[in-house]
């Protein structure tokens, strides 16, 4: 059986024209997410505050520990919510 190289074809549509559209669920998954570690008396202790680089380093949220962070939700400011 002989294959050509694009014998395959994709089921998902193909965009073509327009700007990329990235689908923002969670700061900490987006590319112009940053965090930055506070540090506190209490070497144990580990929390961040976020910052969006797409809005000039605004603050999304403040002293965010690793239990808080599925609970922050995006902010109704950010450039690439929907």
């Amino acid at each position: 059986m002989s294959e050509t190289k694009n014998s395959h074809k994709s089921k998902r549509p193909v965009r073509t024209t327009g700007p990329a559209v990235l689908e923002i669920t969670s700061c900490s998954s987006c590319p112009f997410f940053e965090r930055r570690r506070m540090f506190t008396e209490d070497s144990w202790e580990e929390a961040y505050d976020w910052f969006c680089k797409k809005s000039n380093g605004k603050k999304i949220a403040g002293y965010v520990e690793w239990h808080e962070a599925p609970k922050i939700q995006v902010p109704d400011w950010c450039k690439l919510k929907k």
